[in-house]
């Protein structure tokens, strides 16, 4: 059952921000090697297309989305193929084995909900024990910021986007700060993806019979 606080066939505000936030963060950075899609220059190419289905929702979705598309990405292996003349031949998983995605990098969201109990108008300095700013806030949470704030990054240092709705201002010192603690647990994230993926792989090839390929240098 999808979550009851969305509707079916409307979208609603928060999805349509996710949807724009995630195609940023994946599409318009170039995670994905676009000229690794082509099959025949000017005619054919892989149609690449990631569907999220928000389950439950307790807060964190935008993060959530950006690291369940870049898991599935990795994860996705494409058919074998080879061409033939003009023709385009699928091979079958049976008897070629299949090709993973060619990324060239792993941009991931971190979101910060900031809280403000005085009500000043003043920016967020950091300075005053009254003004909160956390990381990875659920649902209830959400529902009492007083603003929040996306930075997409990457484990190469690269800040990929920041997006700021509205809310209180913030100071641009306690902006920096927090773009550097969200680039460690951006750090950690990707690492527990890809131990979670090269596990999931071994379990995966050893029981289908096939050979684990290594993809790329380091990234």
């Amino acid at each position: 059952m999808p979550c009851l606080s969305f509707e079916n066939g409307k979208a609603s505000d928060e999805e349509v921000l996710v949807s724009r936030l995630i195609e940023k963060a994946v599409r318009r950075s170039n995670a994905l090697d676009l000229e690794s899609l082509c099959i025949v220059a000017g005619e054919k190419v892989w149609n690449i297309r990631a569907d999220i289905n928000f389950i439950a929702d307790d807060g964190g979705l935008i993060d959530a989305s950006c690291l369940g598309v870049m898991t599935a990405l990795q994860h996705f292996r494409k058919p074998d193929i080879s061409i033939r003349g003009t023709e385009v031949v699928i091979h079958s998983t049976e008897t070629h084995q299949p090709t993973p995605l060619s990324i060239l990098h792993i941009p991931l969201c971190t979101t910060y909900s900031f809280f403000n109990p005085l009500g000043d108008a003043e920016n967020i300095k950091g300075d005053s024990t009254s003004e909160i700013a956390i990381l990875d806030a659920d649902k209830a949470e959400e529902l009492l910021r007083d603003g929040s704030l996306v930075f997409t990054m990457n484990t190469n240092r690269e800040l990929i986007q920041i997006s700021k709705n509205g809310g209180l201002p913030i100071d641009g010192k306690v902006l920096l700060e927090l773009a550097r603690d969200g680039l460690s647990s951006i750090e950690e994230l990707t690492k527990l993806m890809k131990d979670a993926l090269n596990e999931n792989f071994e379990t995966r090839y050893r029981s289908e019979g096939l050979q684990l390929l290594e993809v790329g240098a380091k990234r």
